[in-house]
């Protein structure tokens, strides 16, 4: 007779075939079947059976779980993707430089998520005298929805998920590269001459980058006591 063991690796083996078949339900219902059969009328009969039913009761526990989850993912992005969106007067702001965002986007509150992008791709300029701290940061909730876009997913899917179960040296390179490598012009336009990491402190609006520099290394040589000769590195 065969054993408990033996059973349960044929039933593995049928599970295994119904993965590649054309008569997978069909062939996993049968399965199913032959193991709580097997394990009933088996020399370890209780245990085998309790171990099925559990075993096949957390598998559909797992697959509703799932099933659930993603289907009220699903809706909660669906409402969020389109919603919100109401009419503003962005021709006072900036101006596209692209004619499919314009038709679609022009004087109607976009995603902040989609404006920033367009922004960084040269899809929109801003238009002279307006000044991103004054009037596009403070007013962004005038002008601007904060809802999930296809772009939130896309990062999900393609980076955080990808750098979490499949985290390497060449995704570290990429994105120390896009921060670094770009040059030192870049960094010397806000960090000034000193190439001074962190921030800056003014005492006055007419100080430039560099005093607001010389301050703020002022101050941290006086809060940590700093002596003739020692050296900080920031």
């Amino acid at each position: 007779e065969m054993s408990f063991l033996g059973k349960i690796m044929n039933a593995q083996q049928l599970l295994f075939i119904t993965e590649n078949g054309s008569y997978k339900v069909n062939m996993i219902y049968a399965s199913i079947f032959y193991l709580l059969y097997s394990s009933w009328f088996g020399s370890a009969s209780w245990f085998g059976f309790a171990l099925c039913l559990v075993y096949y009761a957390l598998q559909i526990l797992v697959f509703l779980a799932l099933f659930v989850a993603m289907f009220c993912a699903g809706l909660y992005f669906y409402s969020q993707l389109d919603g919100g969106v109401r009419r503003v007067n962005t021709d006072k702001l900036f101006k596209f430089n692209n004619a499919e965002m314009e038709s679609q986007f022009k004087n109607m509150s976009m995603s902040i998520e989609t404006w920033i992008e367009a922004y960084f791709d040269g899809h929109i300029d801003l238009l002279p005298g307006v000044d991103m701290h004054d009037d596009i940061l403070m007013k962004r909730k005038e002008y601007f929805r904060f809802n999930f876009t296809p772009g939130h997913l896309r990062f999900f899917l393609q980076k955080f998920l990808m750098q979490t179960f499949n985290h390497s040296k060449m995704w570290d390179f990429m994105d120390v590269s896009t921060t670094y490598n770009i040059g030192n012009d870049f960094y010397h336009s806000f960090l000034g001459d000193a190439m001074v990491y962190t921030s800056a402190i003014f005492n006055d609006v007419d100080e430039s980058l560099e005093d607001g520099q010389k301050n703020k290394m002022n101050l941290v040589g006086k809060k940590i006591k700093m002596q003739p000769g020692e050296n900080h590195l920031e």
